[in-house]
């Protein structure tokens, strides 16, 4: 699993998709991993375009499953990448 961080002031940039290319070509090249997964809130609209972006397959929702601090819930969406889609991808 991948998970990432950006401040306010630099999101909108591509950093994070950059970023998370850089690590796919090493976890998949390198390391010879067979899958890696990103999860992120089913709020952060940002981060699961960022997971499409980088050829990530929606794989599941979760609803509700963390309390809020406001007592609401909210849930986490999980994307997956498989190394064969990620050679598919990079023409490998």
């Amino acid at each position: 699993e991948i998970g990432y961080f950006i401040i306010k002031e630099r999101e909108g940039q591509g950093l994070i998709t950059e970023a998370v290319k850089a690590s796919l070509r090493f976890v998949f090249e390198q390391l010879q991993a067979h899958k890696v997964m990103i999860r992120c809130k089913d709020t952060n609209l940002k981060s699961a375009r960022v997971a499409e972006r980088c050829g990530f397959v929606k794989e599941g929702h979760l609803r509700e499953t963390k309390r809020t601090q406001n007592g609401g819930f909210r849930g986490l969406l999980y994307f997956g990448l498989l190394r064969s889609e990620y050679g598919a991808l990079n023409g490998k």
